[in-house]
């Protein structure tokens, strides 16, 4: 597993509680005041301002759900709205209850039901449903009446919807199966080896298991990772600590799976990866650098972007944690054909003659994982020199012009060299250097240097006179 990365990203507002990727590519973070648009460089922040119906709803966004119409929905401590980004308009809707309007309440976690349709766990108002017609949340009333005798009647702290459809509700430390069909409600009081929970512990989350549809897995306060059987309705649970206070040990704030069989799981204040078959834990997980240091925050948002990487929030700031891609190859080591350069966490390295491969390392040197270079299939070039920019960007200089790959986006092109056409030279780079103030110079072998700008075409180097 590599390292964790941590990143500088300045002014966002601590914890992180959720994150969504949109249709454009941009991430979205919910915080603890306000909603984050991230585009990996600029930081756009969303906050509620008074008076205008068209802004944040309440400042602590909990959750986020992204629709397929590209709008995402956000649970927040005043409410839900619907967030339209090409508008930027935030959308209020109320809840209704017992025929009742609740303009202001608190919402904690949104998931989608049959036909897509959003559901939403309130505080003290239970389970409730998109109406599309009311243009408004409505509780579920039936489902709730068999709870008004519990001491916390028509709290729900999160829910999750199975792949039969079935809507399993957390509501501190029990779990309750509700089926949307007939409205009957099922409860399952937690117990550990017979005895109840202890004082200030509880329930968070539930989660599918990736290959047992029978199982639920649940994060917890104090009860470490909870593990659910349908068939049974018994819990079993693994915890790390056995000593101290109930409620200061043994919090696993979020999860999310890696593969069939593991888990990233956020524990007291480390990272660790479960393993489902043994039931057991691995080491902490670093952060990496020329010196690896421990990563001692409690991660409170996990989320895998479909580009290579796992997003990690907490009360310290965000973090990422690269994932191998499905196409990765472990570095020949017998092979002598390559170039390196270091950055913050590790090196960047390029292999030629054979492969043709940009390859990324660790602290400690392992390879972790690998990207084809554009163009370069039956020897098309050879990537003779590389540089990792200051702005994160490897530049890779090869026999035939330069290539660059974007770590966040894990894309690499080509990238156009003014001034070669008009004498049907080659633009063969020989050599690459940054200068303080981040301008980029290479030079050409045979033809004199050039340097990176935005003009005469964007993103192009321009040769200058010799």
């Amino acid at each position: 597993m590599p390292s964790i990365v941590n990143l500088d990203i300045k002014g966002v507002p601590l914890p992180v509680y959720a994150f969504v990727k949109d249709n454009d590519g941009f991430l979205w973070i919910g915080t603890d005041n306000g909603l984050c648009r991230y585009d990996g460089i600029n930081l756009d922040i969303y906050r509620t301002v008074p008076g205008d119906s068209s802004s944040l709803v309440g400042k602590c966004v909990s959750d986020l759900l992204l629709a397929k119409d590209g709008r995402i929905w956000l649970a927040a401590n005043w409410g839900i709205a619907v967030f339209d980004p090409r508008v930027r308009r935030f959308e209020h809707k109320v809840l209704w209850r017992d025929d009742k309007v609740i303009p202001k309440y608190e919402s904690t976690d949104l998931f989608f039901g049959a036909d897509d349709v959003v559901h939403a766990t309130c505080q003290f108002h239970g389970l409730a449903r998109f109406d599309q017609e009311r243009d408004a949340f409505v509780a579920y009333e039936k489902a709730e009446r068999p709870l008004d005798t519990t001491p916390r009647a028509r709290f729900a702290h999160s829910g999750h919807r199975d792949a039969k459809g079935i809507i399993w509700l957390v509501q501190w430390t029990s779990l309750l199966r509700f089926d949307p069909n007939t409205n009957e409600v099922r409860s399952y009081d937690y117990t550990h080896h017979g005895e109840p929970p202890a004082n200030k512990t509880h329930l968070f989350r539930a989660y599918d298991d990736p290959t047992d549809e029978n199982i639920l897995w649940l994060s917890s306060h104090g009860m470490g990772l909870v593990r659910f059987d349908k068939r049974t309705g018994e819990f079993s649970d693994t915890r790390l600590v056995h000593e101290g206070e109930p409620d200061l040990v043994n919090g696993v704030r979020c999860m999310i799976p890696l593969d069939t069989t593991r888990w990233l799981v956020s524990y007291d204040l480390d990272l660790r990866i479960y393993d489902t078959r043994s039931r057991t834990f691995g080491p902490a997980l670093i952060i990496g650098g020329q010196v690896p240091t421990p990563f001692r925050s409690a991660a409170t948002a996990l989320s895998n972007d479909g580009d290579g990487h796992i997003w990690i929030g907490s009360a310290h700031g965000m973090h990422l944690l690269p994932l191998p891609s499905p196409r990765f190859e472990r570095w020949p080591q017998r092979m002598s054909n390559f170039c390196i350069t270091p950055d913050d966490e590790g090196y960047w390295g390029a292999s030629y003659y054979t492969g043709r491969k940009l390859f990324r390392f660790d602290g400690h040197g392992t390879a972790i994982d690998s990207f084809p270079l554009p163009g370069s299939e039956n020897g098309g070039y050879e990537p003779f020199n590389i540089l990792r920019h200051s702005s994160g960007i490897v530049w890779i200089a090869t026999t035939k012009g330069l290539v660059t790959f974007d770590p966040l986006k894990r894309t690499a092109q080509r990238k156009p060299v003014i001034g070669f056409s008009e004498t049907g030279s080659t633009p063969y780079v020989s050599s690459m250097v940054e200068q303080p103030d981040g301008t980029l110079w290479c030079l050409f072998n045979g033809t004199g240097p050039a340097r990176y700008a935005s003009e005469p075409a964007i993103g192009s180097m321009c040769r200058t006179n010799r």
